[in-house]
């Protein structure tokens, strides 16, 4: 069980998702724009006979441009819960809102930060004012899809499965080297990654020499750093660039994380203890679905990360810890590792179903 200060978690992380990711939406988008224009100026797509596929930021954002383009049938696809676009969710909440704020205030509350930002760079884009309502946006999309496993949504309705990627992979010949010399000296093998965090140089260092100095203070433990160059360490290795989670996840006896979607999806696949470190909202609430299913050892803010508090959570992982992760995990490999071809079928029933409304 985590430690109770540990599922921490701060309103401020909604305004920090909208101020991060209107920075760099307002250049993205209207690339994303001028694209779509000239796919449909040279014939390449055909907005009247298009399923669009994207997520709820993408819908906020470019949603009423493309409806101003003649788009009618909008697929939203992603691994959380951020926004309930057809009104199904029963028992669930939004990940990235506070759980104390009721739906329907959640749902104004995007509608108000993304939606108007949006609106306001389609309209620039187009250089008119649009004609289509958030009415109209909704009632263009034509399923929600929420890539997430059944063990950490359990609303039957709402989780088809992660997209588990097909390909495995491999990892360096010197960083196998590596986790082998560790097993076979019977040291517990720590993976620490910060995923897809955009963190200054000087942020990630900081966590990184927390997590050095937590493998210098632990027993008989070796150390991983993935996506990061540091320097040569006798108990921790340094592994640049990327590395497939899938081949290098399972051979760890504890993963180091922020706890986005993929990683902790990718945790849960490979049956192995965790520590989060929350930055933004829904990973707050993946710490704490993963603890309701005792693979978690511990989720520190952010703020109270450091080598002695991570000392303590290695060096007190409890053996119901380890059977619950592994337990999860062969859970997850045997009952929902085909999460990608449920929503491939979920797709193609949509679009036989669009083709039906189409030669109706």
């Amino acid at each position: 069980m985590a430690q109770g200060s540990g599922l921490w978690e701060s309103a401020d992380n909604s305004l920090e998702l909208f101020r991060e990711s209107k920075k760099l939406l307002a250049d993205w988008i209207p690339k994303v724009m001028r694209v779509t224009c000239d796919a449909i100026t040279s014939g390449t797509v055909v907005p009247s006979e298009t399923v669009l596929l994207t997520n709820s930021m993408g819908l906020l954002y470019l949603g009423p441009f493309w409806l101003e383009r003649g788009f009618t049938r909008l697929v939203c696809l992603e691994p959380y819960l951020l926004f309930d676009w057809l009104g199904r969710w029963r028992r669930e909440r939004s990940q990235f809102l506070p759980s104390s704020l009721p739906t329907w205030i959640g749902g104004l509350l995007y509608r108000g930060l993304f939606g108007r930002h949006g609106r306001a760079l389609v309209a620039e884009f187009l250089g008119r004012r649009l004609t289509s309502r958030f009415a109209d946006l909704q009632s263009a999309v034509v399923a929600q899809i929420h890539t997430c496993s059944p063990q950490l949504i359990p609303e039957p309705s709402l989780a088809t499965g992660y997209c588990y990627p097909s390909v495995v992979g491999t990892v360096s010949g010197e960083l196998d080297a590596f986790l082998t010399r560790a097993t076979t000296s019977s040291q517990a093998v720590v993976l620490f990654t910060i995923g897809s965090m955009n963190l200054s140089e000087r942020d990630k260092a900081a966590m990184v020499d927390e997590f050095v100095g937590a493998i210098d203070l632990s027993n008989d433990v070796a150390g991983v750093v993935l996506g990061y160059s540091g320097p040569s360490h006798d108990s921790v290795f340094f592994q640049e660039g990327f590395v497939p989670y899938r081949a290098v996840f399972p051979r760890a006896d504890l993963i180091v994380c922020h706890g986005g979607a993929g990683t902790a999806h990718l945790a849960l696949h490979a049956g192995v203890p965790i520590v989060i470190v929350p930055f933004l909202k829904d990973q707050f609430d993946w710490a704490r679905r993963l603890d309701r299913l005792g693979m978690l050892v511990d989720s520190v803010p952010r703020r109270e990360f450091s080598a002695q508090r991570l000392a303590t959570a290695i060096d007190g992982v409890e053996a119901e810890t380890i059977r619950s992760a592994c337990r999860a995990g062969e859970t997850e490999r045997a009952r929902h590792g085909d999460g990608l071809d449920r929503v491939v079928e979920q797709l193609l029933a949509v679009h036989r179903q669009s083709r039906f409304w189409s030669e109706s």
